[in-house]
């Protein structure tokens, strides 16, 4: 057991994601944002993200679906043993602008109004919060379980 800081949480386990097919989507969108930005795939991923939710959305999310229909709503659900739950995740970022909660799909780009913003966030210059409208646009590499 490790402790995370000052807050006095402590890692109870740490498991490594490998979903192959989840994988190859997430691959293949980051490859197609970058072709579409003329920019190397490093330069449209930004990662590590984290992601705070509950046992239930890890099930859904390791298993290939990240359920964009829950956006703001990340945070740390405890279970009944007081288990908290945190995915390190790689996020396809692509070409972001501010967004907002009411927003289901991002805006289109001033400069070409047929081409939408991959993500949205909540500051441009400093984003702590990222919001993707595409299903394969994140990928979870690693879960941690925590008190």
């Amino acid at each position: 057991m490790a402790s995370l800081g000052a807050g006095g949480s402590k890692c109870l386990e740490i498991k490594r994601v490998q979903n192959p097919f989840l994988y190859k989507q997430y691959v293949l969108l980051r490859k197609q944002t970058a072709d579409k930005l003329k920019k190397t795939e490093d330069q449209v991923e930004t990662t590590p993200l984290w992601h705070g939710t509950d046992i239930d959305s890890v099930t859904k999310i390791t298993g290939g679906r990240f359920d964009r229909g829950h956006h703001g709503k990340n945070g740390q659900n405890v279970d009944v043993q007081g288990h908290m739950y945190m995915m390190q995740v790689r996020v396809v970022t692509g070409e972001y602008c501010v967004g907002n909660e009411s927003m289901k799909y991002p805006p289109v780009k001033p400069s070409n109004p047929a081409e939408e913003f991959d993500t949205t966030v909540n500051d441009e210059q400093n984003p702590t919060i990222f919001v993707t409208y595409h299903d394969a646009a994140a990928y979870p590499d690693y879960i941690i379980k925590y008190i």
